[in-house]
């Protein structure tokens, strides 16, 4: 069974903030996905060249990204048509090259 969820983003660029909302599909629920998800996904994002402590960076921008918002399927069916969808697994596998160490 697929599991959607949106997955909302914050970029700090100087005195600005950027928000994005991406959907998600996952063959698995939010609960089993692996610790690191989160840095997987920014790294994934906004190839992060930084780790500072709990701090994300790209560049001069710092990264974070909030916990998943589960939609149901219909739901996700109708977001399908207005945002591109991007399979968890894939998103973990290119997140985890070539990632800084702390």
């Amino acid at each position: 069974m697929k599991h959607y969820y949106l997955i909302k983003d914050t970029v700090r660029d100087g005195d600005h903030e950027y928000h994005d909302t991406v959907l998600v599909e996952s063959e698995t629920l939010y609960e089993a996905w692996d610790d690191d998800w989160d840095l997987y996904y920014c790294h994934w994002n906004f190839c992060i060249n930084e780790i500072d402590k709990d701090e994300w960076w790209s560049g001069m921008r710092s990264v974070s990204v909030e916990e998943p918002n589960k939609v149901s399927n219909e739901d996700a069916e109708v977001l399908k048509k207005h945002l591109y969808t991007h399979r968890l697994e894939d998103i973990m596998e290119q997140g985890r090259k070539d990632l800084p160490t702390s």
